[in-house]
């Protein structure tokens, strides 16, 4: 079974780019274009493996989705990789599991993946 990567990102190309390098690299990459579209894609018995989270976006910023995600049970323990342009803030305010700055690396981008899921990918190669 792939690893489900959820990819929260209001920037449309840059999450479709995204979706595109996870799959060719063997994720099964669930897209949401904001907070609210992110907790309805984990309104259902199959959560995501990893979230991938942009802090600034409209309406539902990530700051607010990951305090949402904290308070609910069931989807705490997810892991978050924060995806940013901004270089001042505290990760652990957030309780990243990982941080990838913008422009985003696609080394990096795999590497902070396999880092947080229990099963990394590249093992599973």
């Amino acid at each position: 079974m792939k690893p489900r990567v959820l990819v929260v990102e209001d920037d449309s190309d840059l999450r479709e780019i995204v979706c595109e390098v996870l799959e060719s690299a063997g994720y099964e990459p669930i897209p949401a274009a904001g907070g609210e579209e992110a907790l309805l894609a984990l309104d259902g018995p199959q959560h995501a493996d990893v979230i991938l989270l942009d802090l600034t976006m409209p309406g539902m910023s990530g700051f607010e989705l990951r305090e949402r995600l904290l308070r609910t049970p069931e989807l705490k323990s997810i892991p978050v990789v924060v995806m940013t342009a901004s270089r001042a803030f505290d990760p652990s305010a957030l309780c990243a599991s990982g941080v990838l700055l913008k422009p985003l690396d696609v080394t990096q981008l795999l590497d902070a993946l396999d880092k947080v899921l229990p099963t990394p990918l590249s093992a599973s190669l």
